[in-house]
């Protein structure tokens, strides 16, 4: 028996339940298209924490509270790009992720000058460096575990 293609995207309830792609109403976002190093997939906020500067960047998406979780971050440059369709213009598809499509951080700064780090243009897709001092959108993302998987989707992973 072959085992049903796992969607790219699924949506979350507000009570942590899995939804189909047509719901109306969802808060967060499993991303099945990336693994993680313990190989477990991203789980991002639907909607995104409005703009920040980088400084704060951080300790806006740690202070996520959605399902109870504690374990929020603010992503880094590839797993924030694992949320885009490059292929589509704006590259952030919004049957799946509410908010605009402007400029979002990552957690990567860049090594040789501490004044910029990265973000990515959620219209483009693109990876860009940007002035700290500049505001850009913050959204929260987390690693599903391997119990919630099981939970959510009765995934084999």
């Amino acid at each position: 028996m072959t085992k049903p293609k796992q969607p790219r995207f699924i949506k979350i309830s507000a009570d942590f339940k899995p939804l189909p792609a047509n719901a109306k109403d969802w808060v967060a976002v499993v991303c099945t298209a990336y693994r993680t190093a313990n190989g477990l997939p991203l789980m991002f906020t639907a909607r995104d924490l409005g703009a920040h500067p980088l400084e704060k960047t951080s300790s806006v998406a740690e202070a996520c509270d959605l399902f109870g979780f504690k374990d929020w971050y603010c992503a880094d440059a590839t797993e924030t790009t694992f949320m885009l369709d490059r292929s589509k213009s704006p590259a952030m598809p919004a049957e799946f992720f509410i908010g605009e499509t402007g400029w979002q951080w990552t957690s990567e700064e860049v090594a040789s000058d501490s004044s910029i780090a990265f973000g990515v243009d959620l219209f483009d897709g693109g990876v860009y460096w940007g002035y700290r001092n500049g505001c850009g959108l913050v959204r929260a993302c987390r690693e599903v575990s391997f119990g919630e998987c099981l939970e959510l989707y009765n995934w084999a992973l």
